[in-house]
């Protein structure tokens, strides 16, 4: 009903409880596969996809020592 196209179901469930139980919810992600009607990329094993998994990783932990 938002117009979204697409839904992360695990994060659509971290909100979810987030909201049930009153709490801040945050969810980051990285995107390494590219899905297409016609087939499947996988790039998860590509340098890049690790090199900003770790950069994620390290601005979370940073964000969250501030809070």
């Amino acid at each position: 009903s938002l117009g979204c196209g697409v839904v992360e179901m695990e994060a659509a469930t971290l909100y979810a409880i987030g909201a049930e139980k009153g709490v801040e919810t945050i969810s980051l992600f990285v995107i390494s596969d590219s899905v297409t009607e016609e087939k499947w990329t996988p790039h998860i094993k590509e340098p890049a996809v690790k090199e900003n998994l770790v950069k994620l990783a390290l601005w979370a932990l940073k964000f969250s020592k501030s809070l």
